[in-house]
């Protein structure tokens, strides 16, 4: 024999023994099939973070052990690693002769005898059976069950359990292998629909193969019992099936499709390990002025980092708003991730520094129209002068008393992120000048008469000073501005308006007191005669000469 491995197919081996005198030769053949097991492969070993799972594929076979006991084709891994097994089997042919029936009444022996009819059919009486194609042709109170595998087979064991215990219903013996696994498999039916259901004991070289097994007391329900047997030292197995049941109604059934098939097994293990993902965290969301410098660290030196910026290295340094995440992979391949917002303002912007002049006649004064066009809005309004007897509002409307002076001012633009920024704003508030009274004067040129301005210019900032206009038709000489005196000798006939204008300081108007003078001229007063003296009577005639005007 060789012991090389064969490849998978059939051989066939001759046992000769020589003739010996007058016995001849005699010659035993022996045939080996050798099935084609593919090996079964779970794959390489494997290594999977604490938070994943694995489905182990075995493959399509027909039997299957894994190490905790499943018989599924696949198991969940789901737990912390270990060591995973599975041994898979390939059944090999069918040993069994007949196993369908289909052959009929052949293969087998039963201590069961074949139905001989009766008032319901061939197995009328108990302990009776019956190859056919169906319970109710053999029985008229039996179910009409097809064959279990009715394309192509036709044919069925029908029973009519026996009431005597042990009653051999099949039994067949087998050549088998020593230390092979087997597998023996049959299908069963209940008859009948009745609660009182066989019991059948299996036995294998009168061991007991498995526990009894009883179908469904549902009739023509298919129920399928399966063992694995082991050959060991054995060459020839002797299956038996009995029904332990000997109740006299009920206790009736079917068979088909009976197995007995050798098991070619393979086997793999896989290694699964578990491995920690990395411990991510970028810590709560962050707040921060424009231009402040950031760095989200993803820790965890020496492994891989994928940045929602696609950046690949540990840190990084955002300048913008924004949200942000990475994930980070071991070498295991093992993943976390995590994200941070990072929400950057703006730096905050008052204004530049100004000043401006008010007039103290102003009731109100906006302060807001100081503000540069990008100023931030929004802000508050503070004064800096303690002596400011007005109001200020929220909003930045000053809200004068007639005060004067120079008043400071500020607008802060509040930061929650970046620092306060603040405007400062001097504002000189001016007096109104206010000129006297106009006056309307009538006078004459007398000679030698002078008029003094100077009493009719009181006012209540005397000491602002003021300045004149000088009438256009007033003659050279005739007006001392500094003395206020207008010399009214010889004023030629007419009205002078005199202004006396009072300056303001930014954010006032001028004032002007106004002196109306209307001059006539002193009449001449002279005549003569058209004679100067003679002789009475005589008659003089007087000629009026004066000048006067108006």
């Amino acid at each position: 024999w060789n012991t090389a491995p064969l490849s998978p197919g059939t051989f066939t081996f001759q046992y000769t023994v020589a003739a010996n005198g007058a016995c001849p030769a005699d010659v035993a053949n022996f045939t080996m099939i050798i099935g084609n097991v593919p090996s079964v492969d779970l794959g390489n070993d494997t290594i999977l973070c604490s938070n994943q799972s694995l489905w182990l594929n075995a493959g399509t076979y027909d039997t299957y052990l894994w190490n905790n006991g499943s018989t599924n084709a696949t198991k969940y891994v789901s737990q912390p690693g270990g060591t995973y097994w599975v041994k898979v089997g390939t059944l090999g042919a069918n040993q069994i002769v007949n196993g369908g029936f289909e052959s009929g009444n052949t293969g087998f022996a039963t201590q069961y005898t074949a139905g001989a009819g009766g008032a319901w059919g061939l197995l009328s009486n108990p302990g009776t059976y019956a190859i056919t194609t169906s319970p109710n042709l053999v029985h008229s109170n039996f179910s009409s069950c097809p064959d279990h595998t009715p394309n192509p087979g036709a044919n069925q064991m029908v029973v009519n359990g026996a009431s005597v215990p042990n009653t051999e219903v099949w039994c067949q013996t087998i050549p088998v292998q020593p230390n092979t696994t087997y597998q023996f498999g049959t299908w069963v039916t209940a008859a009948v629909t009745d609660p009182t259901v066989a019991q059948l004991q299996f036995t294998i070289n009168n061991n007991q193969l498995g526990p009894i097994f009883s179908p469904s007391s549902q009739g023509c329900t298919w129920s399928q019992f399966t063992q694995n047997w082991m050959s060991g030292l054995t060459t020839s197995a002797e299956i038996c099936i009995v029904n332990q049941n000997t109740s006299g109604g009920g206790n009736d059934f079917a068979l088909d499709d009976i197995t007995f098939r050798p098991i070619c097994y393979s086997t793999d293990t896989i290694v699964i390990s578990y491995s920690q993902p990395p411990v991510v965290n970028l810590g709560p969301d962050q707040f921060h002025c424009a231009g402040t410098s950031v760095t989200l660290d993803a820790q965890n030196p020496g492994l891989d980092y994928v940045w929602s910026t696609t950046e690949t290295t540990q840190t990084i340094s955002p300048a913008s708003s924004g949200n942000y995440s990475v994930t980070v992979t071991t070498p295991q391949n093992c993943s976390a991730s995590d994200n941070v917002t990072i929400t950057f303002e703006d730096p905050l912007n008052a204004g530049n520094d100004s000043s401006n002049f008010i007039c103290s006649t102003e009731n109100q004064f906006d302060l807001t129209t100081l503000l540069d066009n990008n100023t931030v809005a929004g802000g508050s309004w503070e004064s800096n002068s303690p002596s400011f007897a007005g109001t200020l509002s929220p909003q930045g409307l000053l809200t004068l008393t007639g005060q004067s002076g120079v008043f400071n001012f500020s607008y802060i633009a509040h930061g929650t992120y970046c620092a306060n920024d603040t405007a400062d704003f001097s504002i000189t508030i001016h007096q109104q000048p206010v000129a006297a009274a106009d006056q309307t004067l009538h006078l004459c040129n007398t000679v030698g008469d002078q008029v003094d301005f100077t009493p009719f210019m009181t006012h209540p900032f005397a000491p602002i000073a003021g300045s004149w206009n000088v009438p256009a038709n007033l003659p050279n000489g005739s007006f001392d501005e500094a003395g206020n005196l207008l010399d009214l000798s010889g004023l030629p006939h007419g009205t002078y308006l005199f202004d006396y204008i009072l300056p303001s300081e930014p954010g006032c108007i001028s004032d002007t007191m106004s002196v109306d003078v209307t001059v006539t001229a002193v009449p001449v007063v002279q005549f003569s005669s058209n004679v100067a003296d003679g002789c009475q009577p005589l008659e003089v005639t007087f000629i009026n000469e004066s000048i006067v005007q108006g």
